[in-house]
């Protein structure tokens, strides 16, 4: 909880990682866009950091999921699926 805490303080968003009982967890980060930017910096920059501590250990990559409104995914995709092209 040391880091989460951190990251809540650092960044002004909300974080809240649920429970353990599968095995991937979802990480939900709430706030203000640049609240949300900077946690997620910060949450990738510590992924980046464990990397570094154990390079001969080898990981799994990590995948970040992103979980938009249908209604907010048209400015995401662009007229025709020009920005996804």
């Amino acid at each position: 909880g040391d880091n989460i805490k951190k990251f809540r303080e650092e960044s002004g968003a909300k974080i809240n990682i649920s429970d353990g009982s599968c095995p991937e967890r979802i990480v939900t980060v709430t706030g203000s866009s640049d609240n949300i930017y900077r946690a997620f910096d910060f949450i990738c920059k510590k992924f980046e950091e464990d990397l570094q501590n154990t390079p001969t250990t080898p990981k799994p990559p990590v995948t970040l999921r992103l979980v938009v409104p249908a209604s907010q995914c048209g400015s995401l995709i662009g007229k025709q699926g020009c920005k996804i092209k």
